[in-house]
C-alpha cells in the first residue's frame, strides 16, 4: 500500500507538480474521513435515520446561509429548474440518502463485517 502511494505522488511530481499532489492528499484524507464514520457508526450503533439527519440538516443550517451570501450570491441568476436538480441529486441523494444507505448497511453488516471481508480477500 505504502509503495502505491509513493508510485502516485512521484507521478503527481512529475506530471502536475504540488497542485496535483495536494488533490490527492484532500482525497486520501476523504477517504480516511469517511472510513472513519464508518467505523464510528458500527462502534456506537447508531440509527441510520438519526444519522443521516443529522449529517445532512445540520450541516446545512450552518453552511448554506453562508454559501448563498458569500460564495454564490449570485445564484438567483441561474434557472430554478436547474438549482432543484442540483438540490435534488446532491442535497437530497448524495447528501442524505447516500449517508442513510451507507449507515445501514454498517448497522445490518455490523462490526466484524470488514474482519470477514479480509479473510475473503486474503485467504
Amino acid at each position: 500500500m505504502a509503495a502505491a502511494l509513493v508510485v502516485v505522488l512521484l507521478d503527481d511530481v512529475s506530471l502536475g507538480g504540488v497542485r496535483q499532489i495536494l488533490g490527492v492528499c484532500l482525497v486520501l484524507s476523504a477517504s480516511a474521513v469517511w472510513s472513519g464514520f464508518g467505523l464510528l457508526t458500527a462502534r456506537l450503533k447508531i440509527d441510520p435515520i438519526g444519522t443521516a439527519a443529522t449529517v445532512a440538516v445540520l450541516p446545512a443550517i450552518g453552511y448554506l446561509p453562508l454559501y448563498l451570501l458569500l460564495v454564490e450570491p449570485q445564484l438567483h441568476v441561474a434557472g430554478a429548474a436547474v438549482v432543484l436538480t442540483q438540490v435534488a441529486i446532491q442535497g437530497v441523494l448524495i447528501g442524505t440518502v447516500s449517508v442513510f444507505v451507507y449507515s445501514w448497511v454498517v448497522q445490518r453488516l455490523g462490526r466484524l463485517a470488514p474482519r470477514r471481508a479480509w479473510r475473503w480477500c486474503h485467504p
